[in-house]
């Protein structure tokens, strides 16, 4: 006689895993979603292309380049006149930013970015005025009307160089991403520190014309940066 009993059924003691997504169909290209960071990668990328990386270097190269064989160069005036081209230099850097924005604005459309270059041309300008004055009295050939209108060199520079300084953080309320806004911030941010801070140095003093030196080489690589980031991320987009 068979038992009509069944055996107790008992629930599985390892747990089941849901199905996972069935795998593509034959032949099929799984799709590939760029994670955040190669998004981040080619991000910077778009901006940071080769051709820009090379002028990027070259300038750098350059204004580095040219400030130290300057800077090592003894009496330039003769053996009677102390003075170096440290003053000479800081005025050709002035002028190398001046023309910087200038040619920067015909790589951006918006009427802002145009504007943010403007000012800090005229501020680089007025800057500009302070080191030909300083220069000009180096080689004892300083007209009056020039030390009239710039009676404090070292106030007039500082003054100029910091506004320029600020005005350039205005690029970081211009549509960019986070990662080229700190890169702005980190640059002119810098060159507004040292500004500020050469200010109490007397004339004399190295550090001083080092800091300077730096400020407008900062000041000259950040526009570049800029105005780059302002052709690729809002002209282009």
């Amino acid at each position: 006689m068979r038992s009509t009993n069944q055996p107790p059924v008992h629930p599985p003691t390892v747990p089941v895993s849901s199905p996972s997504a069935p795998p593509p169909a034959y032949g099929q290209i799984p799709s590939l979603a760029p994670t955040p960071r190669a998004k981040g990668i080619s991000s910077l990328a778009a901006v940071w292309t080769t051709g820009f990386i090379i002028l990027f270097a070259l300038m750098l190269a350059l204004t580095i380049a040219g400030s130290v064989i300057a800077f090592n160069i003894p009496q330039p005036y003769g053996p009677s006149n102390p003075a170096g081209l440290d003053h000479a230099v800081e005025l050709g850097l002035s002028i190398l930013l001046i023309l910087t924005t200038i040619v920067a604005t015909a790589f951006v459309g918006s009427g802002i970015a145009i504007g943010i270059l403007f000012l800090t041309a005229l501020c680089s300008l007025l800057s500009g005025l302070a080191f030909l004055s300083q220069t000009l009295n180096d080689v004892k050939q300083l007209p009056p009307a020039l030390e009239s209108v710039v009676p404090n060199p070292n106030l007039f520079l500082t003054m100029s160089l910091a506004a320029a300084a600020i005005i350039s953080l205005l690029w970081l309320a211009r549509p960019f991403n986070l990662a080229d806004r700190i890169v702005l911030l980190v640059i002119f941010g810098a060159a507004l520190v040292l500004v500020l801070l050469q200010y109490s140095g007397a004339d004399t003093d190295v550090l001083k014309h080092i800091y300077l030196l730096i400020a407008l080489i900062l000041l000259i690589q950040g526009i570049l940066i800029a105005a780059q980031t302002e052709r690729v991320r809002v002209k282009k987009g």
